[in-house]
């Protein structure tokens, strides 16, 4: 296996990365506080899903197919 020391995520990802996690941290602080987790995690649910769903139906039109297809049928089943 290629060692991959060095490599960076692009710019776009690496920002919803960010976000993504700042989401998940609020909705924690917001469940720990008593309120408002459900939507700040419903938040990071909407941001997340968006380009996974982008990502796979790039890949469907190539002709793959494969666990990112139930990371975001996943992703769609959670919301509240």
């Amino acid at each position: 296996m290629p060692e991959q020391r060095g490599k960076r995520l692009p710019a776009g990802e690496l920002v919803l990365l960010v976000a993504v996690l700042a989401l998940l941290a609020a909705g924690g602080l917001a469940r720990w506080a008593g309120s408002g987790a459900e939507v700040l995690w419903a938040g990071a649910t909407a941001v997340a899903i968006v380009p996974a769903a982008v990502w796979v139906t790039a890949d469907l039109r190539a002709g793959r197919w494969g666990t990112d297809l139930l990371a975001v049928l996943a992703l769609a089943s959670c919301r509240p």
